[in-house]
């Protein structure tokens, strides 16, 4: 288990990274390496601006981030939309 600062090593930080949820001050880490498969969580950059962290699943041969809020469309992965990496560990501010 170990807490969250190992994961700031130098022997990781080259493939992974870690954000900071600037609502509830969750700690998210994303390998960078891996690619997010359908089902998994991935970590995504928007139009250059927009960081955004949703699951990701393919409908009629197209590859969607899908958010687990229902109330908001599903996005269609394009050119405008930068994978960054898999989401592997989510830490709870509680």
């Amino acid at each position: 288990y170990g807490d969250h600062r190992d994961l700031h090593l130098s022997i990781r930080r080259q493939r992974q990274m870690c954000i900071r949820d600037r609502y509830n001050d969750d700690l998210v880490v994303i390998d960078k390496s891996l690619i997010p498969a359908d089902g998994d969580i991935g970590a995504f950059l928007i139009h250059n601006t927009e960081a955004t962290v949703k699951y990701v699943d393919t409908i009629a041969d197209k590859r969607y981030l899908i958010p687990a809020n229902k109330n908001y469309e599903n996005i269609e992965i394009d050119e405008n939309i930068t994978q960054i990496g898999k989401v592997v560990s989510l830490f709870r501010d509680m």
